[in-house]
């Protein structure tokens, strides 16, 4: 990945060691590895919560990517299989969103 800060490429070897020991995570119980673990600058703020969201989503659409394009392995990428989202459910009509409307449209 071109362009990242050491502090986000290391912030995301961080988050790799941890998500390899231990998936899936959620991105919150992510976040609080990494304060209570100590090992690196972070905080445990809503800032710091924001950094590991971006840096975590590089990795893995850099994943992804890897996974389509084939090629060498990037080495700041992990399966978006390590990060789950609890609170979300999945689509029952393959994604797509018919028939959904905004109340207030066509009134």
């Amino acid at each position: 990945m071109r362009g990242l800060s050491e502090s986000t490429k290391e912030l995301i070897r961080h988050a790799y060691q941890i998500l390899a020991d231990d998936h899936p995570m959620t991105l919150r119980q992510l976040h609080y590895q990494v304060f209570s673990r100590g090992q690196m600058d972070y905080q445990n703020d809503v800032a710091s919560y924001r950094r590991l969201s971006r840096a975590t989503t590089m990795a893995r659409r850099s994943h992804r990517a890897w996974e389509l394009e084939g090629g060498d392995k990037p080495a700041l990428a992990f399966p978006g299989t390590w990060i789950v989202d609890e609170l979300r459910r999945p689509a029952r009509d393959g994604g797509r969103r018919q028939g959904l409307r905004h109340p207030r449209v066509g009134r």
